[in-house]
């Protein structure tokens, strides 16, 4: 049989987001490169034998900041284009990076929005996933799970219109009808005491029940 030679061809890029309940946004980690001084996502080219989860764990710990808190992966669909890496024919696996605990942030963080100002092909990354996570809140809510264990209506309302704006003016008591709801969270007796006024009902996320995309 014939040997293939292993050469540097293999990259993982990562889409690291993140739910900002202050303001009610999802971020993305787009730190500015030191070569290009562009914004980018962060990645690295997978070594031989090595696994995707690892190469995405040795992105977090030498590019970030973030390889103590808890995620969840979602491999999203190859950037296959021949030209898109100066350095050669590189195809990347762009990877959701689901962060589900409150974070700081710092510097490096944008809206997680399409048409982001990125270097090499990293907007049409992004543009993808978004347009990816707008698509499947019935059957693969991904972006709930930004928001940990409980979420009240309100936050799954403003999530979900960050994707889809049109829900922005919907009542939260609404959104109870709707698929996503009824199959992925589950009404608790715990309150969000640390709202002002009438405090909002906590709803436990069924994170078991939201399996990755493609499956």
């Amino acid at each position: 049989g014939m040997t293939l030679i292993p050469y540097q061809n293999l990259a993982v890029d990562l889409l690291i987001l993140s739910f900002d309940r202050l303001h009610n946004r999802v971020k993305i980690f787009t730190p500015v490169r030191g070569d290009s001084h562009k914004k980018a996502l962060p990645g690295v080219l997978v070594k031989e034998n090595e696994s995707i989860e690892n190469a995405v764990h040795r992105t977090l710990e030498t590019k970030t900041s973030l390889s103590e808190f808890k995620y969840v992966l979602q491999e999203l669909p190859a950037q296959t284009n021949p030209t898109r890496d100066p350095r050669g024919q590189v195809i990347s696996i762009p990877i959701l990076v689901l962060l589900t605990e409150p974070i700081r942030y710092s510097e490096g963080w944008s809206n997680f929005e399409k048409d982001l100002d990125l270097d090499f092909d990293h907007t049409e990354m992004v543009n993808k996933a978004f347009t990816i996570l707008s698509n499947n809140w019935d059957k693969h809510p991904l972006p709930l799970l930004l928001a940990g264990d409980i979420i009240t209506l309100e936050e799954t309302r403003d999530l979900l219109a960050h994707f889809l704006p049109y829900y922005q003016k919907t009542l939260p008591s609404n959104l109870r009808r709707m698929s996503f709801v009824m199959n992925f969270l589950q009404e608790t007796d715990d309150f969000d005491k640390s709202k002002q006024g009438r405090p909002p009902r906590l709803y436990k996320i069924l994170k078991d029940n939201i399996k990755p995309l493609y499956q």
